[in-house]
């Protein structure tokens, strides 16, 4: 049986390929791929000015 967890996902993605289309999608995952490793970079930045103090 489905859980609806999996319904919502499913419904998810296509409505993402519906709004975007399916040649969009690699730009915006690279773009999300890009941003979480900027935040990941500046936090760790952070940790590391304060281990120093």
């Amino acid at each position: 049986m489905i859980d609806p967890w999996e319904v919502v996902m499913i419904g998810a993605v296509i409505l993402i390929l519906l709004i975007w289309g399916p040649q969009k999608i690699p730009e915006l995952a690279k773009s999300l791929g890009q941003a979480k490793r900027e935040l990941e970079n500046a936090t760790k930045g952070n940790h590391e000015d304060r281990e120093k103090q």
